[in-house]
This record gives structure tokens, sequence and C-alpha cells, in this order.
């Protein structure tokens, strides 16, 4: 059986202190309530605001969601369609953006706003 990395991590800003920002994503989720890593978990580092959009492999939108995150791990889909369906297994791509405050990042130096997109792989 082949295995697969269960995190990606991206460095993706400078800050007026030194700080990058650090984003966490995952490649697989199980979300199948059985313990583990059961949610598209996000950790940041910084205080960030968010958009996720989850698009299936024809790229209809599956799942959307925005707000802001604090500083930590955050679960933000659990596998679900907007509809409250469970989404079948494969992969799922998604496109995130993050956007720091400019009174912390010099925008001067680097972008306030941070567009990651990649594939996570879901499984049962």
């Amino acid at each position: 059986m082949r295995s697969f990395p269960k995190l990606r991590i991206i460095l993706v800003a400078i800050s007026k202190k030194n700080d990058s920002l650090i984003i966490s994503l995952p490649n697989v989720f199980k979300p199948n309530n059985n313990g583990g890593n059961v949610f598209f978990n996000v950790k940041v580092n910084l205080v960030v605001s968010y958009k996720l959009s989850i698009l299936n492999r024809w790229g209809n939108l599956v799942f959307e969601n925005e707000g802001d995150l604090t500083k930590g791990e955050h679960k933000l889909w659990n596998g679900e369609t907007k509809n409250g369906e469970i989404v079948t297994d494969g992969t799922y791509f998604y496109k995130m953006s993050f956007k720091v405050d400019g009174d912390f990042v010099n925008c001067e130096l680097t972008d306030c706003e941070v567009v990651q997109e990649g594939f996570v792989d879901v499984r049962r």
C-alpha cells in the first residue's frame, strides 16, 4: 500500500516582528469519526482571516467557508457538502486564501494576502 505524507507546511509571509506565517494543511483525512485525523484541519501561527473553497474532481464547488482564525489548529471541513451530504472517497481540490492584518505584516515587503491551492484525499 502506498503511503502519503499527511501534512503540508507552507511558509508564506514575513512580519514586522520577524515572524513568518506558517500554514499547515493536510494531504489526507478520514472523516469517519473513529479517531485520528477526521477533519480538514488548518494550523496557523498568526491571526488571519481566510476563505476556503473545496471542489470535486469535476470542478464543482462542494464546500465553502470563511472567517477569522486565531493561532492554533482549526477544524474547517468535516467531509460533508454545503448541504450536509457526506462526500465520497477521492481527491478534492482546495483553494484557500489567507489575509494577515497589515498592522502586523509589512505589506511593502510581502503580500498581506496569500492564496494556496492544492489537493486533499478523503478516505473512509
